[in-house]
């Protein structure tokens, strides 16, 4: 009693759902299951939910004892298609006569194409030529995308550029490291190096000048210089000491800073450096630097 109730009470609902196959208790469950199995083989057919216009179309079919020998004559003529083309389109052939209404374009398309042979033909030599480049994955990869035509040079230019670099990192130790927090570790190495080396740079160049002093200096030039600091009175005037001793000065003393005025005040005309840098250069006129001697060919004037 129970049962019937059930199903008394829900008899609307089953009725919308299972349509004709619904009887109440009556209801031929085993009928009813294959019913369901059959719906979900045709789902499963169509990808998915049916449209309206594909269960009106189920509705009104008819059984028909023709369709399985047709399906099978075509998938016979489908078979030798295929088999006539290299084993490399199968797939692709496959995937394009898999559809009857784009089957019947195709097969129209192959017949209208008189030059597809000779084309293939090339293809397959061209193919064969860019293997020995060692490009094969690069034009498999445009097969596989189905990139136009005009793409597949861009393709095959870049993978042959990619190949090129990945040779040159793996054959240049120069270029090592390759990851980037080995690299961004090379420069913090550089970093502190380089800081290591502006601290050190003042004693270095202090040991460096010191051991250029002359050893002897009771004579020479250096002697000039220190009787010319013993003296007193009536020094050597500043120009005429520098032009006399010109040498050891500038073995002891490599770097002078002056102004443009105190160069041509204090340094004979014909003394030369390696190299004039102007602090603060744009304050410094034209009409200013005939007062220096510029140093021999090969210096550098430059702002700091």
């Amino acid at each position: 009693m129970k049962v019937r109730d059930g199903f008394d009470r829900d008899a609307d609902a089953f009725a919308e759902m299972f349509g004709g196959h619904y009887r109440g208790v009556d209801t031929d469950l085993a009928a009813l299951d294959d019913s369901l199995a059959w719906a979900a083989r045709m789902r499963s057919l169509a990808g998915g939910p049916l449209t309206v216009s594909q269960v009106e179309a189920l509705a009104t079919s008819s059984r028909t004892d023709n369709l399985a020998p047709a399906l099978e004559k075509w998938a016979e003529a489908r078979g030798r298609i295929v088999h006539a083309f290299a084993e490399a389109r199968h797939a692709e052939l496959l995937s394009e006569l898999d559809e009857y209404r784009n089957a019947a374009e195709f097969i129209r398309e192959l017949q209208e194409d008189s030059a597809g042979q000779d084309e293939w033909f090339a293809h397959v030599k061209a193919r064969e030529q860019l293997a020995v480049l060692g490009l094969d994955a690069a034009i498999e990869f445009c097969v596989k995308e189905g990139l136009p035509s005009d793409a597949v040079a861009d393709v095959a230019e870049r993978a042959l550029l990619r190949s090129w670099v990945d040779h040159v990192f793996q054959s240049d130790d120069r270029l090592e490291p390759f990851g980037a927090d080995d690299r961004d570790d090379l420069v913090a190495r550089y970093q502190d190096l380089d800081k290591e080396l502006i601290l050190n740079a003042a004693s270095d160049i202090m040991r460096a000048v010191n051991a250029r002093r002359p050893s002897m200096t009771a004579v020479g030039e250096p002697g000039v210089i220190r009787r010319e600091g013993m003296k007193k009175s009536r020094h050597l005037s500043v120009r005429e000491l520098i032009a006399r001793t010109r040498n050891t000065a500038l073995a002891v003393k490599p770097c002078f800073m002056m102004s443009p005025l105190a160069v041509s005040q204090y340094l004979p005309p014909d003394m030369k450096f390696d190299v004039v840098i102007f602090d603060e250069a744009s304050q410094v006129t034209p009409g200013g630097l005939h007062q220096l001697h510029l140093p021999r060919p090969g210096a550098h004037l430059g702002r700091r």
